[in-house]
């Protein structure tokens, strides 16, 4: 049944997308459609694991299904269900220059130093995501938190990646 309804929302939010007038509330929507997905996906391997696990007559081949199940089982239910890591819904946005914005993944080093707020999106900046997001939480269980991270990196503190800018006429280093 939660197979059904996930895919429900990703129809939903698949239509409701249309209605966007702003980029932010279309990358919303994308990133949403894109988090269901690896949840039916995830829940899609549970399944078929336990089938594996049904299925299997060696029992060094069970165990080695059922080991992974048991990892898999730890990874939705930790991952997914209890919420433990924040969903880039709202995206990041720089404090000088509001119009613009970026999706952070974990190798974002730059933002890990940066003084940073948070603030809820209002249903007005998502185009009608936030009730379906409410309703997504109350059928299903998976909260997905729509906010948005203003920061403002330390201007002391180098970049990450420091480079020199290239010399064409420089000797070879070697």
């Amino acid at each position: 049944m939660l197979m059904v309804k996930l895919s429900g929302f990703k129809l939903i939010v698949r239509a409701n997308r249309f209605g966007c007038d702003t980029d932010l509330a279309r990358e919303a929507h994308d990133i949403l459609i894109a988090h269901l997905d690896e949840f039916r996906e995830d829940l899609d391997r549970v399944i078929a694991l336990w089938k594996e696990l049904l299925a299997e007559r060696d029992p060094d081949k069970a165990d080695d299904a059922a080991y992974d199940l048991r990892d898999l089982r730890i990874r939705v239910e930790h991952f997914w269900l209890h919420n433990h890591h924040p969903y880039n819904v709202g995206g990041w946005r720089h404090a000088d220059d509001a119009g613009t914005y970026r999706i952070a993944d974990e190798c974002d080093y730059e933002l890990f130093g940066a003084h940073h707020w948070v603030r809820d999106l209002t249903d007005n900046e998502l185009c009608g995501l936030r009730p379906i997001l409410d309703q997504l939480a109350e059928e299903t269980g998976l909260n997905i938190p729509a906010v948005v991270i203003y920061y403002r990196p330390d201007p002391g503190r180098p970049a990450a990646r420091p480079m020199t800018p290239f010399d064409p006429d420089a000797p070879i280093p070697w």
